[in-house]
């Protein structure tokens, strides 16, 4: 078991994943290890980029500050692909810093070589998140 880092390694951390239970056990897990200072979740692609473009978004202060997104694949509304697709939209002072990791339940080699095709996605990880696969998140 890996212990905690002394200091929250990234500013913000967005979730984006559609599974209820994950999100919770994630975001739990996120929490406990100091990963981050603030912690943002959400269910979609769609919520997730809206998020990050809106300058009034109640929470614009730390989704500016974002800098990694774990990203899951297959969701509905906006998938982890078409998020991918409008991320370059955003600003580049944001997509610039950002680091973006795959987090799926599954492997799918396709998944992972179309993923591995985007300039912003720094790795791929498969659920669930556990200490360890935190602790290599703090290398990025």
């Amino acid at each position: 078991m890996s212990a905690p880092p002394e200091r929250s390694r990234f500013k913000t951390v967005l979730l984006v994943d559609d599974s209820r239970f994950d999100n919770l056990v994630h975001e739990r897990l996120i929490i406990r290890s100091g990963l981050c200072e603030h912690l943002e979740v959400y269910p979609n692609g769609k919520l997730a980029i809206d998020a990050l473009a809106d300058p009034n978004h109640e929470n614009a202060h730390q989704l500016a500050e974002t800098d990694l997104i774990l990203l899951d694949i297959n969701m509905p509304i906006l998938d982890g692909f078409g998020f991918l697709k409008r991320f370059p939209e955003l600003t580049p002072t944001l997509t610039q810093r950002v680091n973006v990791v795959i987090l799926t339940s599954y492997i799918n080699l396709e998944d992972k070589r179309r993923s591995s095709e985007s300039p912003f996605v720094a790795g791929y990880i498969n659920k669930p998140l556990t200490e360890d696969k935190l602790a290599e998140l703090a290398d990025l």
